[in-house]
């Protein structure tokens, strides 16, 4: 199903995509952080967009609701809602809360940040970077951004329903833009797909 959004929410969020190209030139954590700060009214703005109240309110019915992997933490209210399977789309490659939703190991010694340059083989300073910005990164998702998305999902989302954090751990499946030939070998699980393709018949 695919819905259109109003004119004005367009506008905003046209707004928003402008601003988020002003990260190129920022540090790394800032860039972070600033993104999950558009994050955070993205996904507001598409919680409380007419045609997504209207679904809420249908007799509607889904099996599955498939959710971009980025700032989409409060819209696995609607999953819930629906009482459908989660599917998390990435463009990128699955970073460190998509890969712990989803039960699979993010070990630092060898698995760079998806912002840093580095390869699987990283010397002892790129392992400390690696682990500072890794650090803060979630010590701002976890403290700053996750408790705002607690707080947008309980006042969207009638009681009783569980606790968002318990929602993050029922994910059927993630579908992530992880090639090797775009990246190193990271960690993941059976439900984590990458490089599909169609398949053709033999010969």
């Amino acid at each position: 199903m695919v819905m259109k959004i109003s004119p004005n929410t367009f506008l905003i969020v046209s707004e928003i995509v402008g601003d988020l190209l002003k990260i190129t030139n920022q540090w790394v954590f800032e860039s972070f952080s600033f993104a999950l700060k558009i994050a955070n009214v993205i996904t507001n703005l598409t919680l409380r967009e007419e045609n997504v109240v209207k679904l809420l309110q249908s007799n509607e019915t889904f099996d599955v609701v498939v959710l971009e992997g980025f700032a989409s933490e409060s819209l696995f209210g609607i999953a819930n809602h629906f009482n459908a399977s989660v599917v998390i789309l990435t463009t990128t490659i699955a970073p460190f809360y998509i890969s712990e939703k989803m039960g699979a190991p993010v070990p630092l010694s060898h698995v760079p940040h998806i912002y840093l340059p580095y390869t699987d083989h990283m010397n002892f300073l790129e392992r400390s970077h690696n682990l500072l910005l890794s650090f803060l990164e979630k010590f701002y998702y976890y403290y700053t951004y996750f408790p705002q998305q607690e707080e947008l999902y309980n006042n969207i989302f009638p009681d009783p329903k569980p606790p968002l954090k318990e929602l993050h751990k029922n994910v059927s499946l993630v579908l992530a833009n992880n090639h090797f030939a775009i990246t190193y070998p990271r960690p993941f699980g059976v439900n984590i797909g990458r490089d599909c393709r169609p398949t053709y018949p033999n010969g």
